[in-house]
């Protein structure tokens, strides 16, 4: 996994839309929206990555989360 600080990782950036990433990556294992916050998670599984967009944001992916 490539990780570019500020820009994002692989061929995934910051700023792309969830319609962006799921071309890019495929369908997550799981979505989760959390009100509170207003978000949206995306997980895969087998990445071991979580893409969270913000609602406020227009939709656009603002965090990666990364495990390893």
């Amino acid at each position: 996994m490539n990780i570019r600080p500020g820009i994002g990782i692989n061929e995934i950036e910051l700023g792309m839309s969830q319609t962006e990433l799921i071309k890019t990556v495929g369908k997550p294992d799981k979505i989760i929206s959390i009100e509170l916050i207003n978000d949206i998670r995306l997980i895969y599984n087998e990445l071991m990555v979580t893409f969270c967009f913000s609602l406020d944001e227009k939709n656009k992916l603002y965090f990666i989360e990364c495990a390893n």
